[in-house]
């Protein structure tokens, strides 16, 4: 073999069938992502204060409404602790969780609670439907690998009719020895949840012949190997990730910052796919210092109702930025589309195309209700520039047209807006939503 590169690692001769390590490292994304956003920084909740708080909320009573998906598609959807654990497990994939869960938490646990943000978010992360193109994606592999591979808290040899009661044992023993491994959830609300799959292998047949996936005292090939993981996956850890570049005698560890599950893969000739490249031409990672450099993911700083709740400065001003959130909004929401036409998060609508340069049109776009926004963005993800061109009307805003840039790659990046609202020509620059 000439050489090999894991992105997005796991150890599969871990021995903890919990994997614990995967809440260490929800806790730890969600504190980094707060700590290095301009908008959560140094406020007096941190993330994962909010998701105690909400936790204790959503124990006493769900919260349940309409909300649209990323495609527009409205229909009811609840949010009970479950549905949390979904929520903050599901953005190890999902740069939009991180960015949009602390500012819709807060919202929710106001005193006059605004539901729509966290309900939407549950709406457009829920699993519905079939697994898609078996090609891209099997699940029934998936199970395969790891009802025979991975390790399982109860003992894959044993007759499938004693397993539930081992089940039972492994969990009853982790509450005892370990009540805090899933903090702020319990161990049942954890392996409840339905994003877990603890017990998905209870029913799978005994194998014949048990293999281990990693047998006792084996020894990993000296192959050059590169083992890369963003430190914002709480899917396969960091940690999970450094135990596997240990195993291989001859491997280089690479953590990318502000990055989530898969790193290389779609970055667009940014660091890690630089260093894969080199990786795979000279056997070496070579300088992997702009591994570090990536800009951090730029949380939502609030949702409110209407404009005039916003304490974003004079009317002229709170209209640009409310402009720029509208845009930002919309460009969220692409990832976790299906097709090609979407929704405000409180009316109008916007048809999108392209891949590597994509460009949305918006109808009447309103993220707040008395706002709307209509016109064009473009966003070169080659380079991270978004350019938008708006007009804005509505009962919270200065009328009048705005463009409007910034690039996402920028490091605390800075928005400009310029044009003409209420007849007079203004121009702003203020943090990029």
């Amino acid at each position: 073999m000439h050489s090999l590169v894991l992105d997005g690692a796991y150890f599969v001769a871990g021995t903890d069938p919990f994997y614990i390590d995967t809440n260490r490292a929800m806790r730890d994304a969600f504190r980094y992502t707060c700590e290095r956003s301009l908008s959560c920084a140094g406020r007096p909740k941190t993330t994962n204060d909010l998701i105690g708080r909400l936790t204790q909320k959503l124990r006493k009573k769900p919260i349940s409404g309409r909300a649209p998906n990323a495609d527009g598609e409205v229909s009811e959807v609840t949010v009970d602790v479950g549905g949390l654990i979904y929520l903050t497990t599901a953005a190890a994939t999902s740069p939009t969780l991180y960015r949009e869960l602390d500012a819709a938490m807060r919202a929710a646990l106001r005193a006059k609670p605004y539901n729509r943000p966290l309900l939407r978010l549950a709406r457009e992360t829920y699993y519905v439907g079939g697994a898609g193109p078996v090609r891209q994606y099997s699940e029934g592999l998936y199970v395969a690998v790891a009802c025979n591979d991975y390790p399982l808290p109860f003992d894959r040899s044993s007759p499938v009719g004693e397993r539930p009661a081992q089940y039972k044992e492994e969990r009853d023993q982790l509450r005892d020895d370990a009540p805090s491994s899933f903090t702020p959830f319990t161990i049942h609300e954890w392996v409840t949840a339905p994003v877990e799959y603890f017990d998905i292998c209870l029913k799978w047949p005994v194998p014949s012949t048990n293999v281990p996936a990693v047998p006792q005292g084996a020894t990993f090939p000296n192959t050059p190997t590169l083992v890369i993981n963003g430190d914002l996956d709480s899917l396969t850890s960091p940690e999970g990730g450094r135990y596997t570049a240990e195993a291989f005698p001859n491997s280089t560890y690479v953590e990318v910052a502000n990055t989530t599950h898969v790193t290389a893969l779609g970055d667009f000739n940014r660091c890690a796919s630089r260093i894969v490249r080199r990786f795979m031409r000279t056997l070496t990672a070579g300088d992997t210092s702009c591994a570090s450099e990536y800009n951090e993911l730029r949380l939502v700083e609030r949702f409110d109702r209407s404009a005039e709740d916003l304490d974003w400065g004079t009317l002229k001003l709170r209209t640009a930025r409310v402009a720029a959130a509208t845009v930002a909004d919309v460009i969220a929401r692409w990832l976790s589309m299906g097709g090609f036409t979407g929704a405000g998060l409180q009316g109008g609508t916007f048809e999108t195309r392209g891949g590597r340069h994509v460009t949305w049109d918006l109808d009447d776009v309103r993220w707040v209700g008395d706002v709307r926004v209509s016109g064009t963005i473009r966003w070169d993800r080659t380079t991270g520039a978004i350019q938008a061109s708006v007009g804005v009307k509505g009962k919270g805003a200065e009328p009048g047209h705005l463009a409007l840039s910034w690039n996402d790659w920028d490091r605390n990046a800075q928005a400009t807006a310029g044009g003409t609202l209420g007849g007079t020509p203004v121009g702003f620059t203020f943090p990029a939503p």
